[in-house]
């Protein structure tokens, strides 16, 4: 059974999922990982991610535009990387199983180069139905490989290059 931490919405904190539909501009962090990847296992490592989500919601606040999470576990076996995620935190969407071959490893794979990997995309909606999107254009806008290039980005304060959308 998946189980996140409570956390309240008012916690700024800790990244809570918005349960929101997205706006026509959205913000989305990708967190790539591996149960199997002892580097995507390091005990600091969630409390590290929690920071990047929080703070690059406040960034998709101050564009006025939506945030969303993605987890995806590099894995085969998709109750080891549900399990992998949980320990990483919250997320909106969480994608796992058949390793490289998966739908998360080949729908990124323009960008996935290893994990642990975070990756913010700027999302625009292309079509909307009914007042949600069907279809989206993404653009990556940051990667960063290793947790120690995570870390200095926060320690930046995890700036986001705004895209021209």
């Amino acid at each position: 059974m998946v189980e996140w931490k409570n956390a309240s919405r008012e916690d700024s904190t800790q990244y809570m999922p918005s349960f929101t539909r997205p706006l026509e501009r959205e913000l989305v962090l990708v967190y790539f990982g591996s149960a199997t990847c002892g580097w995507s296992n390091h005990p600091d490592l969630p409390g590290i991610i929690d920071s990047a989500k929080v703070m690059v919601r406040g960034h998709a606040a101050e564009l006025g535009a939506s945030f969303s999470t993605m987890g995806i576990a590099i894995n085969w076996d998709t109750k080891d990387g549900v399990k992998h995620l949980d320990k990483i935190g919250r997320f909106d969407d969480i994608i796992t199983g058949r390793g490289d071959s998966g739908i998360g490893a080949r729908t990124y794979r323009d960008i996935l180069v290893g994990t642990p990997q975070v990756s913010v995309l700027e999302r625009t909606a292309l079509n909307l139905q009914g007042g949600v999107p069907t279809q989206f254009e993404e653009k990556e806008l940051i990667r960063y490989t290793s947790q120690s290039r995570i870390v200095n980005w926060i320690r930046r304060g995890a700036p986001v290059p705004m895209g021209t959308n």
